[in-house]
């Protein structure tokens, strides 16, 4: 997962599926500026937020990566 906020166009982008093609974006119904970026099998890979101080209603201070490794289930 990453997350960045991009201050000169106001995006703020949490991909979901680092490194996966996207092959379509829908906006959603209720407010165009949020974006729902989806991989070749329909699974959303990230969400963009445009306008983002306006839509989340105030500053907005984002930039994390968190890197996702293999984990096992405490029973196997």
């Amino acid at each position: 997962m990453k997350i960045r906020y991009d201050p000169e166009s106001d995006a703020l982008v949490i991909h979901l599926r680092v490194g996966t093609k996207v092959e379509h974006t829908e906006a959603l119904e209720d407010d165009e500026r949020i974006l729902i970026d989806y991989d070749a099998d329909d699974r959303a890979v990230a969400f963009e937020i445009l306008e983002a101080t306006e839509v989340l209603g105030g500053e907005v201070k984002v930039e994390l990566e968190l890197p996702v490794a293999a984990r096992k289930s405490p029973s196997g």
